[in-house]
């Protein structure tokens, strides 16, 4: 199993042709490959790419998570969106969690994958064995 992230603008294309997206998406994910809506809130996404796109995971922009100690604002946007995909069962992952008190609030408000420079930098492949290997 693959997972394909689909962003929707910043560094790739708007989808301009939802219908023909999903059927597109449809054929990727018989095939046996997931699809994750990467950089959610950001740009161009909507609510409606998650109503009428076949998606399997959500992904947060780390720019909500960044300030999620700080910015009321961006707390209660995250836990929306957790609470959103968790209604339409939805995997949520949170991207940017740099420290243990972002984490901490990310599962309490019950985000299903943290993702970030808390748990790991980015490594070489030898680096990765060891890491998963000697934990």
């Amino acid at each position: 199993m693959y997972l394909v992230p689909l962003k929707t603008k910043k560094n790739s294309h708007f989808i301009e042709d939802t219908e023909k997206a999903r059927s597109l998406l449809e054929k990727i994910q018989h095939a046996g490959i997931k699809i994750s809506l990467d950089d959610f809130g950001m740009a161009y996404s909507s609510l409606n790419v998650l109503k009428t796109l076949p998606i399997n995971e959500l992904k947060i922009d780390k720019s909500f998570v960044r300030d999620i100690l700080t910015d009321e604002q961006d707390r209660k946007m995250v836990q929306g969106i957790i609470n959103l995909c968790k209604n339409l069962e939805i995997p949520v992952v949170a991207e940017g969690v740099e420290t243990k008190e972002q984490a901490d609030i990310l599962k309490e408000y019950d985000c299903d994958v943290l993702q970030g420079f808390y748990f790991a930098h980015p490594m070489d492949k030898e680096s990765l064995k060891e890491f998963l290997f000697n934990k």
